[in-house]
């Protein structure tokens, strides 16, 4: 998986950056053996296969790739196979956004606002905000507390 990661993001870096990996000798990468690589382990690994589910959703959600549905696909997944772990709703539902669908967009950012509501953990309200923050965007003439 490492390989894959490392072929991928190399060869999506700044054109700069790239002159750097160059001086120091760095090899070069191939993003779409990159993201074959994530792929063979996101179907076929054990250990690292969600973590690979998790990589290529991102990546199939950067502007670059626009693969918005794979990757809602693939949150969506995660979803299904971690239910206590609220960030995989609300990416799921910035996709549903991306992808024109307002009403889940919407549902999904309410659910994981309501259900990180109270939250003790740090991380569970940093969650919180972000839905905050994204019904906020869809109306700002409302306020979510």
């Amino acid at each position: 998986m490492g390989v894959g990661i490392y072929n991928y993001f190399e060869d999506t870096l700044p054109a700069v950056v790239k002159i750097l990996r160059f001086l120091i000798a760095f090899p070069a990468g191939d993003r779409e053996r990159g993201l074959e690589q994530l792929q063979q382990v996101a179907r076929k690994g054990t250990l690292a296969r969600n973590d690979a589910q998790f990589l290529l959703a991102k990546n199939y959600s950067r502007g670059t790739e626009k693969q918005y549905a794979k990757s809602l696909e693939l949150f969506e997944q995660l979803a299904r196979d971690y239910p206590q772990n609220p960030l995989w709703p609300l990416l799921a539902g910035s996709l549903q956004g991306r992808l024109g669908h307002a009403e889940a967009c919407e549902a999904a950012y309410r659910q994981v606002f309501k259900r990180t509501a109270g939250e003790k953990s740090e991380t569970r309200q940093a969650v919180h905000r972000a839905a905050r923050k994204a019904l906020e965007h869809l109306h700002p003439q409302e306020k979510f507390e």
